[in-house]
């Protein structure tokens, strides 16, 4: 199959969606598929072969995001001379309403993924000013843009469950994004080197967090716990990797709380290095429920991570109590939490079951998965045309 992924976002952009749309392109195309990648222009992107990138200009409201700014004629007959099988749309935004047309236009299969819940995104754009309508505004946009799909994917139960709530008709396929389960296996060499290149002690104990620093993540929340944490524990750190709007805003709020010496920003993170931070790490901790499924659990938990996390029906498959990790439901528990699984009696248990839970997120399951749903939708659409 010669298969079109069409996205807002694609390398060196770094994301959970430029993540997923990479690891899904190299399986298929070790399954002997074809990719081209329809997505923006970025400064300082590589010319890459199988990448057509449109014109584009910065999403106001979040400068690292663009939106595509026209489909031209040249770039819809280049299209056209490729002859794709079928159409992958990882966007409802510019490059996914291009997607749509020529899937229109070329009578071709379109599968939707959806990545993003986007009602918990919604004060980006209000400012707190409105965000219930905006809300109603997000679930009926997703209803609309799904329903064009002849078949959508949600990456967990939970994502899927709320998609029929929105109203969606299209079939709905539950299909987690899968990773590279080799690549994050533990190792102690690593474990105790990149701690060195961090200039962080081998003897603490480290909480880790990996992700985009944004308002939704609630990183403020795991900053808030570290006063008590640190109190109880001077060699507990919380180490936060990754960039984003709300970094200053961290850093500040962990002076104030006088813990700053206990908490470590990285900065952005090269997804190339990302497995490092994992094997330095002893635990994964979040308290974002904003994850339509939370591919840096994965991550961690294939790394030996035992995670915290706040409880979160995506997390169900993911996270199990007492086993790989363990939830926690409010802020003023955390605390309290994270002390008694730093000195739990079976961590070692909890970290060789964490890589053993993260053998059913493969990449190579994941590529046969939606491999197998484009061959029924190439059939589905084969029927209606006799």
């Amino acid at each position: 199959m010669k298969i079109a992924f069409f996205t807002d976002t694609y390398y060196p952009q770094v994301n959970g969606v430029v993540t997923s749309i990479g690891i899904l392109k190299s399986q298929l195309e070790r399954l002997g598929h074809k990719v081209i990648i329809i997505t923006v222009k970025v400064p300082n992107a590589d010319s890459e072969t199988d990448v057509i990138r449109l014109s584009s200009i910065p999403f106001p409201m979040q400068k690292e995001h663009r939106v595509a700014m026209f489909y031209s004629y040249r770039t819809i007959r280049m299209i056209k001379r490729e002859t794709f099988d079928l159409i992958h749309t990882h966007t409802e935004f510019s490059i996914g309403t291009f997607g749509r047309i020529v899937a229109g236009k070329l009578n071709l299969p379109l599968v939707h993924t959806y990545h993003t819940m986007y009602e918990d995104y919604t004060h980006y754009v209000t400012k707190g000013v409105g965000d219930r309508y905006a809300v109603k505004l997000v679930r009926k946009f997703s209803r609309i843009i799904c329903n064009k799909s002849d078949c959508v994917i949600a990456p967990s139960e939970k994502t899927s469950g709320i998609l029929k709530d929105y109203g969606v008709q299209s079939k709905l396929n539950v299909i987690p994004t899968g990773i590279d389960i080799k690549r994050f296996y533990p190792d102690s060499e690593i474990y105790n080197s990149f701690r060195d290149k961090l200039g962080i002690s081998r003897s603490v104990k480290i909480l880790l967090f990996v992700g985009r620093l944004a308002k939704e993540k609630s990183i403020d929340v795991l900053v808030k716990a570290m006063p008590e944490i640190v109190k109880a524990n001077p060699e507990i750190f919380l180490v936060i990797a990754g960039d984003g709007d709300e970094k200053s805003n961290l850093e500040n709020l962990s002076t104030k709380l006088r813990v700053s010496e206990n908490i470590v920003f990285t900065g952005e993170v090269k997804y190339t290095e990302i497995d490092k931070y994992y094997k330095m790490a002893d635990f994964f901790i979040s308290a974002s429920t904003s994850e339509t499924q939370g591919l840096t659990y994965i991550e961690a938990l294939a790394s030996g991570l035992p995670v915290i996390a706040k409880y979160d029906r995506n997390l169900e498959n993911v996270v199990e109590d007492k086993y790989n990790g363990c939830f926690f439901d409010s802020e003023s528990e955390l605390s309290e939490i994270v002390l008694q699984a730093v000195s739990a009696n079976d961590i070692t248990l909890w970290k060789s079951n964490a890589v053993k839970s993260a053998e059913k997120f493969s990449d190579t399951a994941f590529g046969q998965k939606v491999e197998k749903l484009y061959y029924s939708q190439l059939k589905q659409k084969l029927k209606r045309v006799v």
